[in-house]
């Protein structure tokens, strides 16, 4: 699931303009105010796990290595 997830590129400007045009094209033309926020919501969850996931992946690949020279 994690790979799926993560091969999906989501930006957050990208975000963002897709909310505010599904938010007034629902307004315009179903008369629904709720398009754009319901579109977003799972867009912004996509984006959140995607940079934590990164910032994780990077923080366990850079972990301190502990001293193993004993003379020191």
């Amino acid at each position: 699931m994690k790979k799926y997830l993560m091969k999906i590129k989501v930006n957050m400007i990208v975000v963002i303009l897709l909310s505010l045009a599904a938010g007034m094209a629902g307004n315009h033309f179903f008369n629904n105010r709720w398009l754009g926020l319901i579109l977003a919501l799972p867009l912004c969850a996509l984006y959140i796990y995607q940079v934590y996931q990164v910032q994780a992946d990077y923080r366990e690949q850079h972990t301190r290595k502990k001293h193993t020279n004993k003379y020191r």
